[in-house]
């Protein structure tokens, strides 16, 4: 076995966590095994290739077996698409019938900062600190800078969410839409389909410019699908596969234009120039990946049509060696593998995996996707640039960082996302300040927000049903246009221990209402912490979500109605610190909306009036298909920068009418 061979296997140790004694161990299967991939012999007994012969020599030097097992879908459709499974449970490996799959075992004591590509030598004793240990800037310190842009400094007050296990995606990151658009070759005159002309591809890059969107590195992709890290909003992944003359060329003189990073995936047989198409050349190849513009990705050796019927010495050489060959002419870490036409499957993977690279591309034209619905790491979706309007329509970086539960974020533009979470279809609107309006009668709640600044509302809390015109509200309600307003003695008592929602210009507070000492505005401002003038409050249904954590059924008491299914209409603060109100588009009970509302990263949420009053409005719209009935109060959000009308000498502000 060549040199070269040894240091490849060092590597495949430490990646599957094991050193010092269990290295030794292996040493002497090191030094005589037969490398089949280099085409030497060193014995003319039949051996087991030697990659499978390391896996099984290694397994056995390992004096405490690992207990986590890095386990991987199978691909559904012959184009390599995996089946989706959940992240909140290990990922299992799956046997198609006929075919045995291997589990490839890692030690649980790898840490998180191996795997996303941080370095680590084998005669290291303290392994590198794992993502949640590390600051934002340490973090973010391997994404390839942008060079006329500032690096990111930390924010002493961002928690980083720990990160998910090895090879799965962090269920922040899943809630984002982050595209990435993959190209083939650039050329003058197309000759088929997906040839795109280098007019096309700055069209391309200039649609991304005016949408506003941020082009993106793969590394501060793979930090985002780790921790759930927030993207710049709109971010866009551009690649690049096989290789082509036109790379360089075309594309690579428009990436300096716009200062925009991009993938390109390399396979090797390609750079020696005998294929029909132009290829770049290794002198090209090394100028671009020595500018912090370009990532290089490993494509294989030959660019076999379908990995999955290769034997294992041939994919040891298509996955391990292009490996080894680009590090070492480029002088660079290969990170990031793209599965040649994008298929794949089980056994396919765990070779990349083994291989040490720290994530995967794939590419299915019947089911393209954004990167946080891929079932894994090692099984990222695109979009083909075909399809690039389509990719960029919902692009969003995710929300925020976490905050520490006493800090807000009241500044942040107001968004709206859409989810579907186990078929229940869900509108969040989060940003911006929150206030309350009580308005003189009963509205749809756009009319209610309409000429008030207000950008997104949510119907609030309940309200009497007495008349059809009244604005009457069940409990003693503070809001930022009609003040102080007390509940009805004999109802108050009824209300007791559900939420008491208190918003002052430095945040939001959710606490158990009391019918004796809530019902005057004396009692509401005697519960500001720190002084701040309390703008607006309102008694809610009740908690949803409550210190992250979901209700349960016992929670609810004897609220009416909370286990049918009905439309919910919601509101609260997710772990970024920002307001968030909501509504579900299908019918839900409290118990399965309070599960979907954690998920969905929110640190407190209360229900507000909901069935036949739920809705939402963003921007003069309605965001529900039906006609709500109609309601005298709203929780609004605004702009960070809306005049404030409230404090102790307030001036009651006109209330608009239909």
């Amino acid at each position: 076995m060549t040199a070269a061979h040894q240091k490849i296997f060092l590597v495949l140790l430490l990646f599957l966590g094991l050193g010092g004694t269990s290295a030794i161990a292996v040493s002497s299967f090191l030094k005589s095994s037969a490398s089949t991939v280099a085409g030497q012999s060193s014995t003319s007994q039949s051996k087991p290739d030697f990659m499978t012969q390391a896996i099984i020599d290694i397994k056995k030097a390992c004096k405490t077996p690992p207990t986590n097992v890095v386990d991987h879908p199978v691909p559904e459709t012959a184009a390599g698409n995996s089946t989706l499974v959940s992240s909140t449970a290990p990922l299992q490996a799956v046997e198609t019938p006929g075919e045995a799959v291997e589990k490839v075992e890692t030690n649980p004591c790898i840490s998180l900062s191996d795997s996303i590509g941080l370095t680590q030598t084998v005669n290291e004793e303290k392994s590198e600190p794992s993502l949640p240990e590390k600051s934002l800037t340490a973090l973010m310190g391997f994404i390839k800078p942008s060079p006329e842009k500032p690096q990111i400094e930390a924010d002493p007050q961002i928690t980083l969410p720990p990160a998910a296990p090895f090879g799965q995606i962090n269920e922040q990151a899943r809630l984002a839409s982050v595209p990435i658009l993959m190209y083939h070759d650039i050329v003058a005159q197309k000759e088929v389909f997906f040839d795109v002309t280098p007019e096309e591809v700055e069209a391309h890059f200039q649609r991304i410019k005016e949408e506003g969107m941020t082009p993106i590195s793969p590394d501060a992709l793979l930090a985002h699908l780790r921790t759930g890290v927030p993207l710049p909003n709109k971010p866009v992944l551009l690649s690049f596969d096989d290789g082509y003359g036109g790379h360089y060329q075309y594309v690579y003189p428009l990436l300096k234009k716009y200062n925009y990073p991009a993938l390109f995936s390399i396979y090797l047989k390609k750079l020696e120039g005998k294929t029909k198409r132009t290829s770049v050349t290794w002198e090209q190849l090394k100028e671009m990946s020595a500018d912090p513009l370009v990532t290089i990705a490993s494509h294989t050796v030959t660019h076999p049509r379908d990995l999955r019927l290769l034997t294992d010495d041939e994919l040891g050489k298509e996955i391990i060696e292009t490996k080894h060959i680009l590090e070492e002419q480029l002088g660079i870490p290969i990170r990031y593998f793209t599965y040649p036409e994008g298929k794949f499957d089980a056994r396919v993977k765990q070779w990349v995996i083994a291989a040490g690279y720290n994530m995967a591309f794939s590419m299915n034209d019947l089911s393209e996707g954004y990167a946080g619905q891929s079932p894994d790491l090692f099984s990222i979706k695109r979009f083909g640039q075909s399809s690039i309007e389509k990719a960029i329509a919902k692009a969003w970086g995710g929300y925020a960082a976490p905050l520490p539960p006493d800090q807000f974020n009241l500044t942040s533009s107001v968004e709206k996302q859409e989810f579907t979470t186990d078929g229940t279809q869900i509108v969040l609107v989060s940003g911006g300040k929150p206030r309350t309006i009580h308005a003189d009668s009963r509205y749809q709640v756009q009319d209610i927000l309409k000429d008030t600044g207000a950008i997104a509302g949510v119907d609030g809390t309940f309200f009497s049903l007495k008349s059809l015109n009244s604005n009457i509200l069940i409990g003693p309600a503070l809001s930022s246009n009609r003040g102080f307003v007390p509940g009805n003695k004999g109802e108050n008592p009824k209300l007791a221990g559900r939420p008491l929602a208190l918003i002052s210009e430095k945040g939001v507070r959710f606490i158990p209402f009391d019918p004796e000492n809530h019902n005057t505005l004396e009692g509401i401002q005697k519960e500001s912490s720190d002084g701040t003038w309390i703008s607006d409050a309102f008694v809610g249904g009740a908690w949803l979500v409550k210190n992250g954590k979901a209700s349960t059924p016992e929670s609810f008491n004897d609220l009416f109605g909370f286990d049918a299914n009905r439309n919910r209409a919601f509101w609260g603060i997710n772990q970024a610190g920002q307001p968030m109100v909501g509504v579900t588009r299908t019918m839900i009970d409290s118990v399965s909306l309070a599960k979907m509302l954690q998920k969905l990263g929110f640190r407190d949420a209360i229900m507000v009036d909901s069935g036949a009053s739920a809705s939402v409005a963003y921007k003069g719209e309605s965001q529900v298909s039906y006609t709500p009935r109609p309601v005298p109060h709203a929780i609004a959000l605004y702009p960070a920068d809306h005049a404030e009308v409230s404090g102790p000498n307030f001036v009651q502000a006109s209330v608009p009418k239909k």
